[in-house]
């Protein structure tokens, strides 16, 4: 997760946006045996925990909920 602390960055949200859609990436391409590390340090609540510390942006929202619903999700179209 330390490179998710790089693209923090309240002025530009593109590039924590793109970290995002990365793990998500990853996340779907890993066999259970790659994803158990993560689930076992609660990767997912560690993340979480970060976000929180900082101003959410539109893009990194609309990521989030196209994960969420499998597909490209834009707020602006509700």
């Amino acid at each position: 997760m330390s490179l998710y602390a790089l693209a923090l960055n309240p002025v530009f949200p593109e590039p924590a946006s793109n970290l995002i859609q990365v793990l998500w990436q990853y996340l779907k391409r890993s066999s259970s045996s790659e994803l158990e590390p993560f689930f076992k340090m609660e990767g997912f609540h560690l993340l979480a925990a970060q976000l929180f510390q900082f101003p959410t942006h539109t893009s990194q929202m609309e990521t989030a909920f196209s994960i969420l619903m499998q597909r490209k999700f834009n707020i602006d179209d509700g």
